[in-house]
């Protein structure tokens, strides 16, 4: 699919080209597994320079860093509950493996 400088800003623009991405990307089937979770745990649980934060806190800085209306927040909000699942799932083996601590105060199922 083309976007011209024509057609991008407005919003059907947006929605060819997000369905065209999204038509390129279903012949990769998702990664379901807990490594998959794991990756996303770390992601949405460390800040930008490292430090350990909550998904909110995460998913806060990422907002403010691209602004609300970025292709990548809205895709965040709309895979906010993939990311609650992974995050959850993550903490709980953890707590199950006997490292509580890891998982404390993830924050999951806060609003973004």
């Amino acid at each position: 699919m083309t976007t011209s400088p024509t057609n991008a800003p407005v919003s059907g623009g947006r929605s060819d080209a997000l369905r065209a991405l999204a038509n390129e990307l279903a012949a990769f089937p998702p990664e379901t597994s807990a490594t998959a979770d794991a990756l996303t745990f770390c992601d949405m649980t460390t800040g930008p320079a490292g430090e350990r934060v909550t998904m909110p806190e995460r998913l806060a800085e990422i907002a403010r860093r691209y602004g609300d209306d970025h292709l990548v927040v809205r895709c965040l909000r709309q895979a906010r509950d993939h990311l609650d699942g992974a995050v959850g799932r993550t903490a709980a083996r953890l707590r199950a493996a006997g490292l509580a601590e890891l998982s404390a105060d993830v924050g999951h199922s806060s609003p973004f």
